[in-house]
């Protein structure tokens, strides 16, 4: 009886691996885009102009606020 089940498992299995494999190579077979360089500098830059002043904001604001205080004192 278990050996039944696992010869009806593995049978299952293989079938589905070679759908698989036949699907990933419809799926390769297809070309590669060419990289489009401007686009990718384009977004990176973009993306750094919002991260850079939001970093600065969240790390620098202890300094900020420690020269605030140092000249209220005074």
């Amino acid at each position: 009886m278990n050996s039944q089940i696992f010869r009806q498992a593995t049978r299952a299995a293989a079938r589905f691996a070679s759908t698989q494999t036949a699907a990933r190579r419809a799926f390769s077979s297809s070309k590669s885009a060419p990289a489009d360089y401007g686009r990718l500098f384009q977004q990176a830059r973009r993306t750094g102009i919002v991260y850079v002043p939001g970093l600065a904001l969240v790390l620098g604001w202890p300094l900020a606020a420690a020269k605030v205080v140092d000249t209220v004192s005074s």
